[in-house]
């Protein structure tokens, strides 16, 4: 993989790119500390299957561009969650219901949150305890 060797910048594109296409609910978690799998998990929003797969497919142009690749990508065709595997960073693109049901927040309480506004500022950073 080429590109950005900043995981937390990338996370930062990624997030840029999903507001592009109007993510819901957009946050950034840093795993980094709790996992091996990745630095930074994106998790965002959709109204609708086919809005799931536009916000796929804006991350997945967008890195492309800058000369990144995805290491994999599951769940496209369905919409309902879409999987962005960056190596570092691992996009989670919801349809609504799925992300309520999955609820990946709670799974990973402990990781430092990020919060990003509708113009891509951070909002909030906080560790849950």
């Amino acid at each position: 993989m080429t590109g950005i060797k900043d995981s937390r910048k990338k996370s930062r594109i990624c997030a840029s790119l999903a507001l592009e296409k109007k993510a819901l609910d957009v946050v950034i978690l840093e795993v980094k500390k709790l996992t091996m799998i990745a630095d930074y998990f994106l998790i965002c929003s959709a109204t609708s299957k086919k809005h799931s797969q536009t916000i796929c497919d804006s991350i997945e142009e967008g890195l492309y561009k800058i000369g990144i690749h995805p290491l994999g990508i599951e769940g496209y065709t369905a919409g309902e969650w879409i999987l962005l595997d960056y190596d570092d960073v691992i996009v989670h693109v919801f349809y609504k219901p799925f992300r309520e049901l999955y609820n990946l927040e709670k799974i990973w309480y402990d990781a430092r949150r990020i919060e990003i506004s509708e113009k891509g500022k951070r909002v909030r950073s906080s560790k849950r305890t």
